[in-house]
Order: structure tokens, then C-alpha cells, then sequence
């Protein structure tokens, strides 16, 4: 993350004033994204996501996908969370979502096309199939 964030800048990592700036930084983030439920549910019910199909057994390999540097051409594509290989050796990309159906129980999930389209640009790529595992916080 400092790698990225002296690139960013223009700072020289052995910058003393560098590492100062970014600590602050951190420390900011740190505290809008620790008020932030979306950030808050979303961070575990994508750790939650993982121990279960991992428990469930049908997997060989389970990985954060959307994690560590990525370099792409098209600046509107984004990672799934997840890239897991099935006992059954089929390859797939998942990404996990926490819904909050409000006061209705029984609201339709709805994500923006712009987001699907960045995630399946991803996945195209790969020639791998996309799912979404939901967690429906009201049932």
C-alpha cells in the first residue's frame, strides 16, 4: 500500500516526511471506513462467505481474487472477490454481497449495470462463469 501510495505521489520510499504522510492517510481512512457499515458488514460477510464453502467441502482452491496489484487494459473492469476451483475442476469467479432488504423482506437485489459490466469484462477475460453468493441479512 505505501508502494502504491509513494507512486502515486512521486515520493521516494527512503522519504521520511513520505511515510508520515502516509500513515496519516491510513489513519484517516482507518476512521471514515470504520463508521461506514456497508464497509464494516461487506468486509465480513466476504470472510464469512469463505469459511463456508470452504467447510461445504466442494472446493479444491479458494482465493481473494481482488486482491494484490492488478495491471489491465480497460480501466472499467473490476475483480470478484473470489476465484475458486471446484472438486469437480470447473473454474469460477464469485462475488459476495451483503443485502439488507430494509423493512422488505422480500425486495428484489438490484446492482447497477455499470458495476455487472465492469465485473464481467473481468471475467470474460478469463473465459470463466461470474456468480454472486447474497447474504440476505433479513432472513
Amino acid at each position: 500500500m505505501f508502494d502504491e501510495f509513494a507512486r502515486e505521489r512521486g515520493i521516494s520510499l527512503s522519504n521520511e516526511s513520505g511515510g508520515k504522510q502516509f500513515i496519516e492517510q491510513m489513519a484517516v481512512a482507518l476512521k471514515t471506513h470504520g463508521k461506514t457499515p456497508t464497509v464494516i458488514h461487506g468486509f465480513r460477510i466476504q470472510t464469512m462467505f469463505a469459511y463456508i464453502a470452504a467447510a461445504l467441502g466442494g472446493c479444491h482452491i479458494i482465493t481473494e481474487e481482488d486482491a494484490g496489484d492488478l495491471f489491465v487494459e480497460s480501466v472499467n473492469c473490476k475483480r470478484p472477490d473470489f476465484r475458486m476451483l471446484t472438486k469437480g475442476g470447473q473454474e469460477i469467479f464469485v462475488e459476495v454481497k451483503n443485502f439488507d432488504q430494509q423493512e422488505e423482506p422480500m425486495a428484489d437485489f438490484i446492482q447497477k449495470s455499470d458495476y455487472i459490466n465492469s465485473l464481467r469484462r473481468y471475467v470474460d477475460a478469463f473465459q470463466k462463469p461470474l456468480f454472486f453468493a447474497i447474504y440476505w441479512r433479513r432472513w
